[in-house]
């Protein structure tokens, strides 16, 4: 698992994201939330289990309670965007995304 505090609010998420590690980009969610607004890559994630599906979702209440943007880079490809398709979260064939959030709008 890579979790990587880049510049400007970035949160970069590598490699593994399961409920075996999710503490850690909790933690590190929370206290970026609690600075300013965040973006979160999640380009490089490898493997993923419903457990970052949950946290990001909790993360998007949080930041909307505080006031604070957070955006999504990458979420709609690879790993997590067929996690996405597989649970729901996706739009079927030909349809746009209903949630912007999850295609990369930021929210305030």
């Amino acid at each position: 698992m890579g979790v990587e505090v880049g510049p400007a609010g970035v949160l970069v998420l590598t490699g593994d994201h399961t409920v075996r590690n999710a503490h850690l980009t909790h933690k590190l969610l929370l206290e970026m939330l609690a600075s300013g607004d965040v973006t979160i890559d999640c380009d490089g994630i490898e493997e993923a289990d419903v457990t970052l599906l949950q946290l990001l979702i909790a993360a998007r209440r949080s930041a909307h309670r505080a006031g604070r943007s957070l955006t999504l880079v990458g979420a709609t490809a690879g790993v997590l965007g067929a996690m996405l398709a597989a649970t729901g979260y996706a739009p079927r064939d030909g349809d746009s995304w209903g949630d912007r959030f999850w295609a990369g709008e930021a929210e305030r």
